[in-house]
């Protein structure tokens, strides 16, 4: 799962997660992203064979920070970016995902990697 070398299409929804606990969106995760709250958090897969999700559902407990104008959000979530690390070796500093709407719900959107 460490972030790969190439670079993804601008257009391509990312999601960045770094060992240091910093969560960057790219603009296009941003755009779909979007809503009218700043409530965000990462879900941990819930059965073994199910994927990461990120969780745009108000009262989520992390708070989005940077601002649309730039292009790109971002948020910190320490216990979320150890329990995605705890089985990657040291040298993996990034975790790359690609966001896939969740037919669970319109909020909800599945960690795919990138």
């Amino acid at each position: 799962m460490p972030t790969s070398a190439k670079p993804l299409p601008q257009d391509v929804p990312t999601l960045t997660v770094y060992r240091s606990s910093l969560v960057n969106l790219n603009g296009e995760a941003t755009r779909r992203t979007h809503g009218p709250h700043a409530h965000v958090d990462l879900l941990p897969p819930a059965r073994k064979g199910d994927c990461w999700r990120l969780d745009r559902r108000a009262g989520s407990p992390y708070r989005l920070h940077g601002s649309t104008d730039r292009g790109h959000l971002r948020f910190r979530a320490l216990y979320r970016s150890n329990l995605l690390f705890a089985d990657q070796p040291a040298e993996v500093t990034a975790l790359r995902f690609v966001l896939a709407p969740d037919p669970d719900s319109p909020e909800l959107f599945r960690l795919q990697v990138a």
